[in-house]
């Protein structure tokens, strides 16, 4: 058999049946990326389907024959192996997968049927080359003619190359120590999409500007863009109001890096939100040494696996990190990428948390061996030592010294800060993550909570705010959106605000639903009801102790809280609320300090000789350092 690859990464020559899904790589079809191991289909927004293995192999066969039709006996030898099956059989099959390929891919991957011959996918054009802008693209150069050694279909070296820029393929080839320039542009002609694509670039413009590796540039400037983003806007009939779809253009080879579609009620809503997409996936695909990925695939697989991130789609980040790294296992970014996902996934699945622990931390020694001074590396390595039960805060203390403009490494020494009591420390780089990466939730978080932590309410409002304004449709924003109603000053109306959108994660909406009740009505709050709940979501999971004993002083029972604090395992996040001025109470009992000796903190603040900023409150009823020795005496 020819082992020339295809850009799919297959065998160019057909096979008699099925390969197994497990062994099959990862490729995409325009902005559709097909993932044949999970039988997974993911369309440019995100919307993914799971598809039956027979429908599987029928996308990789028709994905194999490229632009050429495959008939229906093509079809029954390479997913039937050739078993005697009748044309319903084949029918069925395809209706399932156009079916599928409606839901996930909106019209961008389709079946065509040829009469007589058989069936071929069709990519939408505007995925590929752009019909009104032809002159910005680069040619594609013929070459020889790749011969099948079955003899059954040629396929010519210009259709796989036209192949490759159909399949969003992209090179970008100018070094990023030397920085790219973007121009977004409108798709069409349209006064609404070309005044669009001018309010976007406005708003894109204060977002890419700490970006020290990306220009954004007018359309007709002088300057020749390595990139350009085109942009699809128009009125939607839904929910929505409006509706933005943008392709990033490699100039080198018009080739789709990367694609999406944005959804807002207003026009100004809706721009802000494809900014954030945009710059997060952007600066994430931009991140260092990432521009040494070199092959067209590899540097696709990359920005979908950004796009992944961005999205907290942990699963799916995985998967693309690994093809990253199997292609080139010598690019920091990859590895980087691959650790942090999978330190993520550890989170979910208990039952494999030292497996995926260990594996996320070497791939991030592996990044940092690469290249010592990735932040991205840093951060990915302090999630896997976390995982593991180790301080990370040394880790994340190094990253920020050798990469301080990390976003992300920041944001995460913020919070690592706050964990250990370090609230006042924890404002600063906080902030200044917000302000590099403005685009991110969780760098807008981070600042949120990181307010929060030191009681500047006005500030910690308007950020939610914002927040609310750009990630209000967002699963993730449940906790900070509900977080500040505790503080309105109606809580009434805050109450009937919090039911009309709760957040998703039910002991969370309990939680913050009993601490609004009780502000609500002190007086007659059902602490009964409050205590069945609280059993049962403490023997769900043992960390909730922590989040019902700030609960509970921030309702004004401090005995109910000490109770559950004493159940609070080590190792849990959910210590840095006890370093809130909510838990200021809790904090002033000896009772406090000593529980933060059991679980370890004590020894750590010592070790740094540096106490946590409640160490300072007068109304404590004893002094840390003489209470740490106390303690320390009365181990022996």
């Amino acid at each position: 058999m020819n082992k020339e690859q295809t850009p799919f990464g297959f065998n160019s020559g057909h096979i008699d049946g099925p390969e197994p899904l497990a062994q099959q790589e990862a490729f995409t079809i325009g902005p559709l990326t097909v993932e044949p191991a999970l039988r997974r289909l993911v369309g440019p927004t995100g919307s993914q389907a799971t598809v039956e293995p027979l429908v599987m192999q029928v996308v990789i066969a028709l994905a194999r024959a490229g632009n050429a039709p495959c008939s229906r006996d093509d079809l029954i030898a390479e997913c039937w192996e050739r078993r005697i099956v009748g044309d319903d059989s084949v029918n069925r099959v395809i209706s399932n997968l156009r079916r599928q390929l409606a839901a996930v891919a909106d019209g961008a991957v389709t079946i065509e049927t040829i009469a007589k011959v058989g069936y071929r996918l069709r990519i939408d054009p505007a995925y590929a080359r752009d019909p009104a802008d032809p002159a910005d693209l680069a040619d594609l150069a013929p070459s020889s003619t790749v011969a099948n050694s079955k003899g059954r279909r040629g396929i010519g070296f210009v259709a796989l190359a036209a192949l490759a820029a159909l399949l969003g393929s992209a090179t970008i080839v100018r070094p990023l120590d030397k920085g790219l320039a973007m121009t977004i542009k409108p798709a069409a002609r349209s006064a609404d999409e070309a005044g669009f694509a001018g309010d976007l670039t406005a708003d894109m413009a204060q977002l890419v500007a700490p970006m020290t590796g990306l220009t954004l540039v007018e359309p007709g400037a002088a300057t020749r863009s390595d990139l350009v983003l085109k942009v699809s806007y128009g009125n939607v009939a839904r929910a929505a109001g409006q509706s933005a779809h943008v392709r990033l253009i490699d100039q080198q080879n018009g080739a789709v890096v990367w694609a999406k579609e944005f959804a807002g009620p207003t026009a100004a809503i809706l721009r802000e939100r494809a900014a954030y997409g945009i710059a997060g996936v952007i600066r994430c695909g931009l991140e260092r040494s990432s521009g040494d990925l070199g092959d067209p695939v590899s540097k696709r697989l990359y920005f979908a696996a950004c796009d992944a991130v961005e999205s907290l789609d942990w699963p799916r980040a995985q998967s693309l990190g690994r093809q990253v790294i199997k292609r080139r296992p010598d690019i920091a970014a990859g590895h980087a990428c691959l650790a942090l996902s999978t330190a993520y996934l550890a989170y979910a699945h208990p039952e494999r948390h030292s497996s995926l622990s260990e594996e996320a931390a070497k791939h991030a020694r592996r990044a940092l061996a690469i290249d010592p001074n990735s932040g991205f590396a840093y951060m990915a390595m302090a999630v896997a030592i976390e995982m593991k039960g180790q301080p990370a805060l040394p880790m994340l203390e190094e990253g920020v010294r050798r990469d301080p403009e990390h976003a992300g490494l920041l944001s995460k020494y913020s919070r690592a800060l706050v964990e250990l009591g370090y609230v006042r420390a924890a404002v600063d780089p906080a902030l200044r993550s917000n302000a590099l990466e403005p685009n991110s939730f969780f760098t807008a978080q981070t600042a949120l909570l990181a307010l929060l932590a030191v009681g500047k309410l006005d500030e910690a409002a308007r950020s939610n705010g914002h927040m609310k304004r750009v990630w209000d449709d967002s699963f993730n924003t449940g906790y900070t959106r509900n977080a500040m109603r505790f503080y309105e000053k109606d809580p009434i109306a805050a109450l009937a605000a919090f039911d009309r959108n709760p957040p998703a994660n039910p002991s969370l909406a309990e939680r913050q639903r009993f601490e609004l009740e009780w502000r609500a009505a002190p007086g007659s709050f059902d602490w009964s009801a409050f205590d069945r709940v609280a059993a049962k979501a403490h023997a769900a999971d043992p960390d909730e102790a922590w989040y019902l004993a700030f609960s509970a002083i921030r309702m004004g029972d401090p005995d109910r809280a000490f109770a559950w604090l004493e159940r609070a395992p080590a190792g849990s996040r959910g210590v840095a609320t006890m370093f809130w001025p909510d838990a200021a109470n809790l904090r002033r009992d000896r009772r406090f300090f000593a529980k933060m000796n059991e679980i370890g903190l004590v020894k750590r603040w010592r070790a740094r000789q540096s106490w946590p900023d409640f160490c300072a409150d007068t109304k404590l009823s004893y002094n840390c350092r003489v209470e740490a020795q106390r303690l320390t005496a009365r181990s022996y």
